[in-house]
């Protein structure tokens, strides 16, 4: 996986401290949940073809569950200088019980 089985690699040496059983193959979806927001879920195959569309060889990827704020506008804005185009992903979900206390 990480082109080497040299234990001074960080990847392997983590590898090498997990438990003697490790689980791996193919991932098959059994059924979507559809939440208010299912119609602008995209599959990887949508993405890509998206990017296809707009001419975007490099895409960058900006992840979130939050409202952007100046921080995040300053990482998107500096990664657009180096590739062709951004795309965000929103997190939509319930705020957790503790997190929204500390709000």
């Amino acid at each position: 996986m990480y082109g080497t089985n040299d234990a001074a690699h960080p990847g392997v040496a983590k590898t090498y401290s997990m438990k003697d059983t490790l689980l791996g193959g193919k991932i098959s979806l059994i059924n979507e949940s559809e939440t208010p927001y299912f119609k602008y879920a995209m599959k990887p195959a949508e993405t890509r073809n998206l990017f296809k569309e707009k001419g975007w060889e490099k895409v960058v990827g900006f992840q979130t569950r939050n409202v952007a704020h100046l921080g995040h506008e300053y990482l998107q804005k500096s990664a657009l200088t180096m590739v062709d185009g951004l795309f965000i992903i929103l997190l939509l979900a319930r705020r957790r019980k503790a997190i929204s206390r500390m709000m």
